[in-house]
């Protein structure tokens, strides 16, 4: 939404009217994406039935969703602790690119530090 806003303001557009179209342009799609749910739960019971090992859609989006699914619903979470652990360091290094970007290194190289 900030893009669009940003594009807004560099075509000059009302930004009123590109918040009013994002307002409607979310409720429609509220309304489409449960229903859509609810046609492919319907039609693909694996979606909400945990004891199926797999489901008929073979993409990698579809399993991995699937994941994610099962880890939020799951009692115990079925990640290991080494995940956790690289994420932090992760965010970690971010803080810390971001922190040396504006204290060390000089102003004429932030482009090339994201």
């Amino acid at each position: 939404m900030v893009q669009d806003l940003k594009t807004t303001h560099l075509l000059r557009s009302s930004p009123r009217a590109v918040f009013v179209a994002q307002l409607l342009g979310s409720v429609v799609s509220i309304v489409v994406s449960a229903s859509l749910y609810v046609v492919f739960s319907t039609a693909y019971p694996c979606i909400n039935d945990l004891t199926h090992t797999t489901c008929a859609f073979s993409t990698p989006e579809v399993q991995s969703w699937r994941a994610v699914a099962v880890a939020v619903s799951s009692t115990t979470l079925p990640i290991p602790p080494s995940s956790g652990y690289t994420a932090i360091a992760l965010g970690l290094t971010a803080i810390m690119s971001v922190v040396a970007k504006y204290t060390v290194v000089p102003p004429r190289y932030h482009d090339f530090i994201p």
